[in-house]
């Protein structure tokens, strides 16, 4: 028996090592596609200077990373918040589940309308307040309203998260520029959103109280939503171009 609980205890970790192999097929396909070194001799590179220094940037950057950490609490704790409330784990999962598939259709339904705004400062502020509003529902609507919530959370997360990667290349002025604030973005945004998760647990088991947690989510809205509307002023990143070897 001793043995069985073992093997079957190691079963995740194989699991897991399988996805090491098309890691490895990637890394393969990827070193033989890169050019040698030879071939870029001469040629002028650009880089680009400043936009670590830049304001704008940053509210960028802080945007991509406040709103993403919403999405990353709600993956996480969304369905324990609906089983504090009573609901049975299949139907909190199924809320879960309906608030991802709206926002995938969210998300794949906004850039046709984005490209009609001259900038996107009010339907920031409109996106992140409407999460707000969303994860209000889910935390002290009736519970009979919830699949309602969960489609405002999911269509509202959506939009939310095409406005972050768009406003990157809407307020950059070339690609160069667009490149590498996208990494700035993406890499800084991420790594705050990462923490989401933890601080939302965290203050969970702290207080024991969705109450706290409702109020942490809020207070992530208000900051993304005013870093959105921030971030979706119609200018540019003030950034420049250097030409090297």
């Amino acid at each position: 028996e001793h043995l069985l609980g073992g093997a079957s205890g190691n079963a995740w970790a194989w699991a897991l090592a399988l996805w090491a192999l098309p890691v490895a097929l990637a890394t393969l396909v990827w070193g033989a596609r890169l050019p040698a070194k030879s071939t870029h001799s001469g040629r002028r590179v650009e880089i680009v200077r400043g936009l670590w220094r830049d304001p704008l940037a940053w509210k960028v950057t802080l945007f991509m990373g406040s709103q993403s950490s919403l999405a990353y609490i709600v993956f996480g704790w969304l369905p324990t918040v609906l089983r504090t409330r009573g609901m049975s784990a299949v139907d909190a999962g199924f809320m879960l589940s309906l608030s991802v598939v709206t926002q995938a259709a969210s998300s794949l339904l906004l850039p046709f309308l984005l490209a009609r705004l001259r900038d996107q400062r009010a339907v920031n502020v409109s996106a992140l307040l409407s999460t707000g509003v969303g994860l209000m529902g889910c935390f002290f609507g009736p519970p009979s309203t919830m699949w309602i919530w969960a489609l405002l959370l999911g269509a509202a997360q959506g939009a939310s998260f095409t406005l972050a990667l768009t406003v990157i290349g809407l307020r950059s002025y070339d690609s160069h520029v667009a490149a590498q604030l996208s990494s700035m973005a993406q890499g800084i945004g991420y790594l705050i959103a990462s923490c989401g998760p933890f601080i939302a647990g965290s203050l969970l088991h702290a207080t024991g109280s969705l109450s706290s947690l409702a109020a942490l989510c809020a207070g992530i809205c208000v900051v993304s939503a005013w870093f959105g509307y921030a971030a979706g002023r119609r200018e540019h990143v003030n950034a420049h171009l250097e030409s090297a070897r």
